[in-house]
């Protein structure tokens, strides 16, 4: 055999010795058993009753969770690291990253600032009425009363976001080829009672990121989505006889939460409610989908004959009355989609309700937390589930002492009675009283606030335990005047950063694996606690 050819024989043996390994891997892999504290069988009966404050015992479920599944993915990545040459790039930059991680956070961060205005064609700053970031911190929104734009967050984080979609409130939409929204219109296709009315007239004032769609609530009852993925096109469009009070979407884009309120016809009172849109493919779904409620059919087989190949998906809409007479605040899905978190603004009422079958949504836990009635409170302002989603965060603005606090709702547990109480897990009294938002850190061993007066706070505690925390304070952003126009927040994937959007379309990342400590460009957070 010539040299060429046993070089050839040599390096197709070991091709094959490769591939068999990553197969092996692969096997491996599918073979490893779910961790028990990631399934979720919630069936127990609602809690009522106050936080109980006594308690003070946590055990950090998502932290080893959170360890076991990056163990299992190093292994996987390691796998192929001789397989292909990109893994083994992409695998030495994480690596190094996460090196970082454990020796910066969550002291030192290196830290960026973007503008999504031109300042060239600008000479004022546009202030957005509202902002969000997508779940996989991929996309975030903006929105001004008549025109929404989505960009693509940056991989480097010295590039600035670029443009993926924009669109208007008449329902023209662009994507980021054209750069325009008058090269291409969509009016979302409406029954012929809504066709009468003006429905151009309407301000955009919550918007919503799933992975893949944008939802917009606004005045007038109106709710739309927008699938980022098919350059922004309006897909969904609904009408409610009463006014949005709040939206959020789930983090796959299959369900979107509306808080109204509206009016018992026999006692002639407010009656806050909750609808829920179904949409049932989520993320999941094809690029030509449009969804169209129950009570438009004749739109859907119109749909069908317009836009043939399209797949038409019926929205099921599904009210849950709550128990309280008062203003709904705050809704929150749980990562896994199975809970919605509400809070209420007067009464500060806590809610906690499984959705996993949307037809049959069951009050799993309903509290109350803290009642003022002082003109500059806000009532409940936000509330996160942890990763685990046993466990979640609440925050507030009073002006008497409502520190943000942990709480375990023991709705995992198997025996839970209407006389169970609420543990406080944690308080935080450092960050003040006065919380308009805040993040939890996919690894569970963090939170961000946010205050009114755009301060971020950052809590490190690694098993949530009040003798270990450590708080910093880790950018300043836009105040806001109500929580409402407060900034959003939000922990990439890996929680290696916060990225931060406030209302002056100032876009901040605070990368805590970009180097060494002593590294120039690295800064040092300023300590609380």
């Amino acid at each position: 055999m010539s040299l060429a050819e046993i070089f050839r024989s040599a390096v197709t043996t070991i091709q094959h010795q490769q591939i068999q390994q990553h197969h092996q891997h692969q096997q491996q892999q599918l073979s490893l058993e779910v961790p028990e504290n990631t399934i979720y069988r919630i069936d127990s009966l609602p809690n009522s009753g106050i936080i109980d404050t006594t308690n003070m015992s946590y055990s950090s479920q998502a932290s080893s969770s959170t360890n076991e599944m990056e163990s299992i993915s190093a292994k996987i990545t390691n796998s192929t690291l001789g397989f292909n040459p990109a893994a083994s790039i992409i695998s030495y930059r994480s690596e190094q990253r996460e090196k970082f991680f454990q020796k910066c956070f969550p002291m030192y961060r290196k830290q960026f600032q973007h503008s999504l205005n031109s300042r060239l064609l600008l000479p004022k700053a546009k202030k957005f009425v509202s902002t969000s970031i997508s779940p996989d911190t991929t996309k975030i929104a903006v929105c001004t009363e008549k025109k929404w734009t989505a960009y693509w967050t940056p991989e480097d984080y010295n590039d600035s976001p670029t443009l993926l979609a924009s669109g208007c409130s008449t329902g023209e939409w662009g994507d980021e080829k054209n750069n325009t929204t008058n090269d291409k219109h969509l009016r979302p296709r409406l029954s012929q009672a809504q066709e009468q009315s003006d429905l151009t007239d309407w301000s955009h004032q919550i918007v919503s990121l799933s992975n893949r769609y944008l939802a917009i609530a606004g005045s007038g009852g109106i709710l739309r989505v927008y699938d980022l993925k098919n350059n922004g096109r309006c897909v969904y469009h609904n009408q409610s006889k009463f006014n949005i009070r709040y939206m959020t979407i789930s983090p796959n884009g299959s369900l979107i939460a509306c808080a109204i309120t509206g009016i018992d016809n026999k006692t002639k009172t407010e009656q806050p409610m909750i609808v829920l849109h179904w949409l049932h493919l989520g993320d999941n779904a094809p690029l030509m989908t449009v969804y169209y409620n129950n009570n438009t059919p004749e739109a859907a087989v119109a749909a069908e004959e317009q836009q043939p190949g399209a797949t038409v998906q019926t929205v099921e809409t599904v009210t849950i009355t709550i128990p309280y007479q008062d203003v709904i605040n705050s809704l929150s899905f749980s990562s896994d989609q199975s809970l919605l978190a509400c809070g209420t603004r007067t009464t500060s009422h806590i809610l906690v309700i499984n959705v996993t079958n949307p037809h049959e949504p069951r009050m799993m836990l309903k509290t109350s937390r803290y009642k003022e009635s002082s003109s500059e409170y806000e009532g409940i302002t936000a509330i996160e589930f942890l990763p685990n989603s046993r466990y979640f965060a609440v925050t507030s603005v009073a002006q008497e002492p409502a520190y943000p606090m942990v709480v375990d709702s023991k709705i995992k547990q198997q025996q839970v009675t209407l006389s169970s109480r609420l543990s406080m897990v944690m308080r935080v009294e450092k960050v003040g009283s006065s919380i308009h938002n805040l993040a939890i850190s996919p690894r569970g061993d963090a939170i961000a606030f946010l205050d009114k007066n755009g301060l971020v706070y950052l809590m490190y505690s690694p098993e949530l335990d009040n003798s270990s925390k450590r708080i910093v304070v880790a950018a300043e952003v836009s105040r806001a005047s109500n929580y409402r126009e407060a900034a959003s927040i939000r922990f990439s994937r890996l929680g290696h950063a916060l990225f931060i959007l406030d209302r002056k379309g100032n876009f901040y990342i605070e990368d805590f694996a970009a180097g060494s400590p002593h590294q120039a460009g690295i800064s040092k957070c300023r300590i609380l606690s």
